[in-house]
């Protein structure tokens, strides 16, 4: 019986460190899509920016 519950214990350990490992994952695609969320708003800024300055070249002229 003991050397049962030391395998549960096991399995239970294999198990949790499964479970952290699938956490890290899906915590560093949440990440890599926060970066490219972030890019694609820099990328919109900069647009936005440049939009800016062409309408106060129009009425400028």
């Amino acid at each position: 019986m003991v050397l049962v519950g030391e395998c549960l214990s096991l399995v239970v350990g294999v198990r949790g460190v499964f479970q952290l490992s699938v956490i890290s994952y899906q915590l560093s695609v949440i990440s890599y899509q926060l970066s490219v969320i972030s890019y694609q708003l820099s990328v919109i800024s900069y647009q936005l920016s440049v939009i800016s300055y062409q309408l106060s070249v129009i009425s400028y002229h």
